[in-house]
């Protein structure tokens, strides 16, 4: 009598890159959030895994094996969240999704109750729990405006030092804190600040009241100030342009030079562009060092990701505008009133490829798409064949 045979594996997936055409059938993504209207999407790729933070904790869903994998957090929650995108990275050559969770602790005896910031990895090759860690001090409290959903996000990695922004915008009930991700470790925190990006070893931070903010530099590594940057009555939104930039919009937007870039080494100002407010999502593509950004009311600009300096922008007298949707290693997928398109990413020059739909979400392996008409409906993942 034969033995019986071992499981199949999947195949090993070819990557296209960047790649031009995705299968017809795909497979409904494991989301249980909110509608997924609006970009950015609080989704990551690595490889054939589409990472997502819900509700439940960090869900992970290959593509390949369709085999899902969900961890939580230790502990309770402390507040219901607006999700954000988990972050990739590498800690001591091991690559890592990691996520923040707000936690409850209970008092006990006369030890009052408390919250803790629990920050957890998950291994990118084996889907397991790499590590968890709790921090905790005065500045890391979850409190939350009736009705309104704060944001818990991972703002960006330097290094080994991780920064975690909480609250809705500036104000009491916001912080800011830094961990090390290899001593698992409070490195430093602020109160009543929201960070908005990180990079070249610095975080922007903001704080004030809309129409009196204040934008300013500190070190990623202790928090310590870097640059002065801006604290202006006509300034009142800010958000990030990219791995280098800080987008400041002020009350005029009535030339380039009412919304500037801030160079997030400096804090040096680069005010040559098209755009008229501060983008609602910057796809960063390495691989061409080009920034495309949409600041969603039709303008969409590629901008040279070192310097700040405008390639290309749309629409023209001659060019229709467009929605981009993602930007993978040279060509910006996008859409149009009456079909999908793609750009060369440097250029912004029109592709002679044909897309039948434009990818929320792409990388070599995968694309995630998403309907339109349909936005409570669940993301579709798709694997690339061309």
């Amino acid at each position: 009598m034969s033995a019986p045979a071992a499981p199949s594996t999947p195949a090993a997936p070819q990557a296209y890159d960047p790649p031009l055409k995705f299968e017809t059938e795909g497979h409904d993504l494991p989301w249980s959030g909110a509608r997924l209207r609006k970009d950015p999407l609080p989704f990551i790729l690595e490889g054939t895994t589409t990472w997502m933070s819900t509700g439940e904790g960090l869900v992970g869903f290959d593509a390949v094996t369709r085999r899902t994998a969900r961890i939580g957090p230790t502990g309770a929650w402390a507040t219901a969240l607006v999700h954000s995108s988990p972050t990739v990275t590498k800690v001591a050559d091991r690559t890592v999704i990691l996520t923040a969770f707000p936690i409850a602790v209970e008092g006990k005896g006369t030890e009052r109750g408390h919250h803790e910031l629990e920050i957890l990895a998950v291994d990118a090759k084996t889907s397991e729990t790499a590590w968890s860690f709790r921090v905790t001090n005065e500045a890391v409290t979850f409190l939350a405006r009736d009705g309104v959903r704060p944001v818990l996000s991972i703002v960006g990695v330097s290094g080994t030092t991780a920064v975690i922004s909480y609250g809705h915008g500036p104000g009491d009930h916001s912080f800011v804190a830094a961990v090390d991700l290899v001593t698992k470790s409070l490195l430093w925190s602020k109160a009543r600040v929201t960070a908005v990006a990180v990079g070249d070893g610095n975080v922007a931070l903001y704080e004030g009241t809309t129409g009196d903010l204040k934008l300013y530099g500190v070190r990623a590594a202790d928090g310590q100030p870097a640059w002065s940057g801006m604290h202006t009555e006509d300034m009142f939104r800010v958000g990030p342009a990219g791995p280098h930039f800080v987008a400041v919009q002020t009350r005029n937007n009535g030339t380039g030079d009412d919304l500037p870039l801030l160079n997030l080494a400096t804090g040096s100002r680069v005010t040559e562009h098209s755009m008229r407010r501060v983008p609602e999502r910057c796809a960063d593509d390495p691989v061409t060092t080009t920034v495309v950004c949409s600041d969603g009311h039709g303008v969409t600009v590629g901008l040279d990701a070192k310097s700040g300096r405008q390639l290309w922008a749309l629409p023209t007298q001659t060019r229709r505008s467009i929605e981009v949707t993602a930007v993978w290693h040279g060509l910006v997928y996008a859409t149009l009133d009456d079909g999908a398109v793609l750009l060369d990413a440097r250029t912004g020059a029109d592709r002679p490829e044909s897309l039948e739909s434009a990818p929320r979400l792409v990388n070599s392996y995968i694309g995630v798409f998403t309907d339109p008409d349909a936005p409570a409906a669940s993301p579709v993942v798709r694997r690339t064949n061309g």
